[in-house]
């Protein structure tokens, strides 16, 4: 059946952004420190109450930051990966080839709707709020250690997010008179869900993707204060620098009657396959143009002598309204009409060469 499509602008990515900080801070909080104290990812103002909460909790009147700790301070600084920046990335460039290089998250007979993702690249700095010098001296070991020193990709884990899923997608009905077909998208066979979207702060629909991000240190720092006053205490910070690469999806691609009946590739070799001055015809194929459905006859023609006379050949119907006729030659359509003529179901090719290579395409709709 015959393809079509559609791009559907995604909105609000930053969760996508977002999951992947709150997927680091519990890798830094989690797994690669565990007595870590706290963590925060600066934001928003609400960082500041977090730290006060955490002293408050434990009757302290101060401000300063619980140690051993990390937080994460977010950037906007990020842009396309260069060395992946291809066309099918970008949906105003090639509509709908890039939905070929990802699995669908909805699918059935008749649509599929796929993500199509862009990769990006952006930097991100950690800060480590120690006890003492000699925390401090331990932790830029430990850090040294497992990210393999500077400049080295390392794959923290993998970050489950939503996407939001636009309301004309959910609502969407596939409708085909040829076929009388008309239904709505089955999304309880997905994992679609409907519950709090803390970007807008409304229900919305959201499904579930896994992102798999890479990061690389490439900085580390120290920012020692061994003297504080009647305000503040010694501050031993270990500063880290980080740069992530990862998918983000940008658009979802809608494809309807995407399979096709069929489908087949046909191998030749030129003046041994066919037989001389013969028409091979290929193969007989059902298809569809805009919902109206169509028996194809496909022709392979070699002239293997020269010729200065008509090659008749015969067709399989009278062209008529609902009749396409194509040719081609060294893949440039033949639309002179000195190059060919058609009389009732005889098609007459002219000035056919030795060597030339005829293809021949008849499209008779059918009920």
């Amino acid at each position: 059946m015959a393809r079509s499509h559609e791009n559907h602008e995604l909105f609000f990515l930053s969760n996508t952004l977002g999951a992947f900080y709150q997927s680091m801070l519990k890798f830094f909080t989690e797994s690669f420190y565990p007595r870590f104290k706290h963590g925060v990812i600066t934001t928003s103002d609400n960082t500041i109450q977090e730290l006060k909460q955490y002293h408050e909790n434990r009757g302290q009147e101060t401000y300063a930051v619980p140690v051993p700790s990390c937080s994460i301070d977010p950037s906007g600084d990020f842009e396309p990966d260069e060395r992946t920046n291809f066309h099918w990335r970008y949906s105003s460039l090639t509509v709908g080839q890039g939905a070929l290089m990802y699995d669908p998250i909805y699918a059935d007979d008749y649509v599929r709707i796929t993500p199509v993702y862009n990769r990006f690249v952006g930097t991100f700095p950690v800060y480590m709020f120690l006890s003492s010098w000699y925390e401090l001296v331990d932790m830029k070991l430990k850090v040294i250690d497992w990210f393999a020193n500077k400049n080295r990709h390392f794959r923290p884990q993998f970050v489950r997010t939503y996407l939001h899923i636009p309301e004309e997608l959910i609502t969407f009905r596939y409708q085909n008179d040829v076929l009388n077909i008309d239904q709505q998208l089955d999304w309880s066979r997905t994992l679609l869900k409907y519950h709090l979207y803390k970007q807008i702060g409304q229900n919305a629909f959201m499904h579930p993707i896994t992102l798999n991000p890479l990061i690389k240190l490439t900085g580390v720092s120290t920012n020692v204060t061994k003297f504080g006053d009647q305000t503040s205490l010694p501050d031993h910070r270990l500063e880290l620098s980080f740069e992530w690469e990862m998918d983000i999806p940008t658009n979802l691609f809608l494809e309807l009657d995407y399979r096709f009946d069929n489908s087949r590739c046909n191998l030749y070799v030129v003046g041994e396959f066919f037989p001389q001055g013969a028409v091979h015809k290929i193969e007989r194929n059902r298809c569809c143009f805009n919902k109206k459905h169509y028996n194809k006859y496909d022709y392979m023609v070699y002239v293997a002598e020269q010729s200065g006379n008509p090659l008749d050949i015969e067709i399989p119907y009278e062209l008529d309204s609902d009749m396409r006729l194509e040719i081609f030659l060294s893949s440039k359509r033949l639309q002179e009409h000195d190059d060919w003529d058609l009389t009732g179901k005889i098609l007459s090719l002219n000035n056919v060469i030795k060597d030339d290579i005829y293809h021949i395409i008849v499209w008779k709709e059918v009920a």
